[in-house]
């Protein structure tokens, strides 16, 4: 599967799994695709499982309004990280804060930041480097890097681009 298709694949695939979250009655039709798509494409999708009975407690969990919602922090965790290479693209940025929105970390209290390339500068692995990362919000990481402890971001949710190992300069 070539780059284009693999992203669009991630992003169709998280996209329907949003909706058959939100949606107000379990679609074992969608469910299935969503299984098939998953078990066909999963070293692109960094989700642990995906069944019909995790997507049928996905779905429970976020109807009932006295459950905890780690699973759908979970699934905002792992669609920023599927994601994060495409975030140049409203469609992929658009998904990913839905799944904010649902999980309840869409405020200035959360950031979801991405390590996409590391290059060291020196042979010191602790030493200067240029990094670049892929975050949710800018304007919440320059406010964490200017005021530290007195920044509004109480969490973190941290992810490194497994895909491509960092470069590491010698």
């Amino acid at each position: 599967m070539n780059k284009q298709n693999e992203s669009e694949v991630v992003l169709a695939f998280y996209r329907s799994l949003h909706q058959l979250i939100t949606t107000p009655e379990f679609d074992g039709i969608v469910a299935q695709a969503l299984v098939t798509t998953y078990a066909n494409t999963r070293v692109y999708i960094t989700l642990s499982e995906c069944t019909m009975k995790s997507l049928h407690s996905c779905h429970r969990e976020w109807h009932n309004q006295n459950a905890d919602l780690n699973r759908t922090t979970d699934l905002a965790e792992k669609a920023f990280a599927d994601l994060a290479s495409q975030m140049r693209n409203p469609e992929a940025q658009k998904v990913c804060r839905k799944f904010r929105e649902i999980s309840g970390t869409d405020e200035v209290h959360d950031l979801y930041v991405q390590l996409r390339n590391l290059r060291l500068l020196s042979n010191d692995k602790s030493g200067p480097a240029v990094v670049t990362l892929v975050v949710d919000s800018a304007s919440v990481l320059i406010d964490l890097i200017k005021r530290g402890r007195d920044a509004k971001c109480e969490y973190t949710h941290f992810s490194q681009n497994e895909k491509e190992e960092p470069v590491e300069q010698s």
